[in-house]
């Protein structure tokens, strides 16, 4: 695959920040500093998303110019509700297994997992590195070795259709709706 392909993206038809590979060339070594603007963007206090927005839109105008393989064909990691890295709080909803990740649900196989709303409930690993193992389980709250009972299962799906992440995240849209009409509404007012 390496020797195919010039950029090669977990995200599929873009640039994925948390996984990127480019091939080590002086083109795309240098190809950062041809993004419009590029150090303001680098030197700015605010999170600019420098790779997957204004590299990534840099990227697809040349990629033909330049002659550019890239392989972003398909999401290589955990996708939920079409948006990668983000899911809900599932129990042993991942199986690694003899090197392949796969989601128990889909049988899909995934080249990683991305923990961006499981950072802070991750809390505990069962498995050690130096353990004599072929499988382990990944549950948004940790690491373990055997499925969780039918009964926490249960449990868990239905603290996930009152409190789960996708139920936070729509709650968390309208805050900022609701916000940003009130906001509107006080300038038009003043």
């Amino acid at each position: 695959m390496l020797d195919n392909y010039d950029v090669i993206s977990s995200r599929k038809s873009s640039i994925s920040g948390h996984f990127t590979l480019l091939r080590n060339d002086d083109i795309l070594n240098h190809l950062f500093t041809k993004v419009p603007n590029y150090k303001e963007l680098l030197n700015d206090k605010n999170f600019q998303w420098f790779d997957e927005i204004h590299f990534d839109k840099y990227l697809k105008k040349v990629t033909g110019v330049l002659k550019l393989r890239c392989f972003w064909k398909k999401d290589l990691l955990n996708v939920e509700n079409n948006m990668d890295s983000h899911q809900d709080y599932h129990l042993d909803r991942w199986l690694w297994k003899d090197g392949h990740l796969i989601n128990t649900k889909t049988n899909e196989e995934i080249m990683y997992l991305h923990f961006i709303n499981w950072k802070n409930s991750l809390k505990k690993n069962e498995v050690q590195y130096n353990s004599e193992l072929n499988s382990f389980f990944i549950s948004y709250n940790k690491i373990h070795f055997f499925r969780h009972s039918n009964f926490f299962l249960f449990v868990n799906y239905f603290k996930n259709l009152f409190f789960g992440y996708w139920i936070r995240e729509r709650a968390r849209t309208v805050r900022y709706k609701i916000f940003s009409f009130n906001k509107r509404l006080i300038k038009y007012i003043d």
